[in-house]
């Protein structure tokens, strides 16, 4: 299915594979994305680490959609909750999600129906792997673990 325009949300402090995956899709299903990216206050506030300063992660995104021609299909607005755009954007159709991140998915959806909203349609994207079978993340990047490619970059033990 094609929509007019779906969301997805989440920090970017690595940008990786994994995250390129997620936008490339979003935009194949949607004919304008809009990328929530969580502001450093909130981030730092349920992020177990410090995360790279909003600008350079807007910077990083930025630079990616431009390499792949996606720039003028993309939004990008920062958030301050897990909600995004989808309670304040009515045009928004569905909210484009990981396995890892479905939960957020029904906590958006369970906010637009208390409020009374259309409820959105949840597009879910497999996770990308990595060499040794496991999801890329920010947290392996940031481990040394493997690089933003998903390759391994040390034993581990």
């Amino acid at each position: 299915m094609k929509y007019r325009k779906v969301c997805v949300g989440g920090t970017f402090d690595v940008l990786h594979r994994g995250h390129m995956k997620l936008i490339e899709e979003a935009c194949q299903v949607s004919d304008h994305l809009v990328i929530c990216v969580t502001t450093s206050e909130f981030a730092s506030r349920f992020k177990r680490r410090v995360v790279r300063a909003f600008e350079d992660r807007i910077r990083d995104l930025l630079n990616f959609l431009k390499e792949n021609g996606l720039v003028n299909k993309v939004s990008i607005l920062p958030t301050e909750d897990i909600y995004g755009a989808t309670l304040i954007d009515p045009e928004i159709e569905a909210i484009v999600v990981t396995a890892e991140s479905l939960k957020r998915g029904f906590e958006v959806n369970l906010e637009c129906w208390r409020r009374g909203m259309r409820l959105l349609d949840i597009v879910v994207v497999p996770m990308v792997k990595a060499e040794d079978g496991k999801p890329i993340s920010a947290s392996r990047i940031l481990k040394g673990e493997i690089d933003r490619e998903g390759r391994i970059v040390k034993c581990l033990r």
